[in-house]
């Protein structure tokens, strides 16, 4: 695994930006689909758990991307995630990495 850099050159700043922009578009087609979704009566009922859960994703990932955007600190961008326990696993994971622990899942 390459080591985590902790200054980022203009170009990966530029990434993060891009990338940040990405999962924003990527969240409109899946809010775009629960949307379609939710629209059937049927599976509205079936299915209002997992429309919930997309909705949650859908959040994540606007937190992400509001993340990716920011150069403030990282404590600073963790505390301005709304979703508590996404803060919570971010917290933690900076921490174990802090640390020497490696706190990825790969799959």
């Amino acid at each position: 695994m390459e080591p985590i850099r902790a200054e980022l050159s203009s170009e990966d700043a530029l990434l993060d930006i891009v990338l940040a922009e990405e999962l924003v578009n990527i969240t409109r087609l899946l809010g775009n689909l629960a949307y379609d979704l939710g629209s059937d009566p049927e599976t509205l009922r079936r299915h209002m758990k997992s429309l919930q859960k997309i909705d949650h994703i859908t959040q994540m990932q606007l937190a992400i991307a509001q993340m990716l955007r920011s150069r403030e600190p990282a404590s600073e961008r963790i505390a301005a995630v709304t979703l508590q326990d996404m803060a919570t696993r971010l917290s933690d994971m900076l921490e174990k990495l802090k640390a020497g622990e490696s706190p990825l899942h790969i799959a």
